[in-house]
């Protein structure tokens, strides 16, 4: 899986060519999770009707890499490792970077709590 590693650049490529304002990243329990805002840096995310959360592509990476070196699953304990303070204050941030990892084609959603490497 080492030689399959995105380079950080080639992972913004990947965003910036699927993603779009209103891109939809719910999940099959979610309603209100769409793309606000992207620009070089960073992504918004609306999280219900009036609470946006903020997240950077360089944390995104980061959860990314960290994926790989768990053999591939990405959940919430790689999410607490890289963004703590936001995954506590907001759970749905799992699932966010999850759905972003799906809408990319990085990753496919394997369960509730669970997103895999493809």
């Amino acid at each position: 899986m080492e030689n399959q590693t995105l380079e950080f650049n080639q992972f913004v490529n990947l965003i910036s060519k699927n993603l779009r304002i209103d891109t939809n990243l719910n999940t099959h329990r979610s309603t209100h999770r769409f793309v606000q805002h992207i620009n070089d840096v960073h992504i918004s995310v609306f999280i219900g009707r009036n609470t946006i959360i903020h997240l950077t592509f360089e944390s995104i990476y980061e959860c990314y890499l960290e994926t790989i070196r768990k053999n591939g699953i990405y959940n919430k304990n790689i999410c607490q490792t890289i963004l703590p303070n936001q995954t506590r204050n907001h759970g749905c941030t799992v699932h966010v970077i999850g759905m972003i990892f799906d809408r990319i084609g990085l990753m496919t959603q394997i369960s509730d709590r669970n997103y895999q490497i493809i």
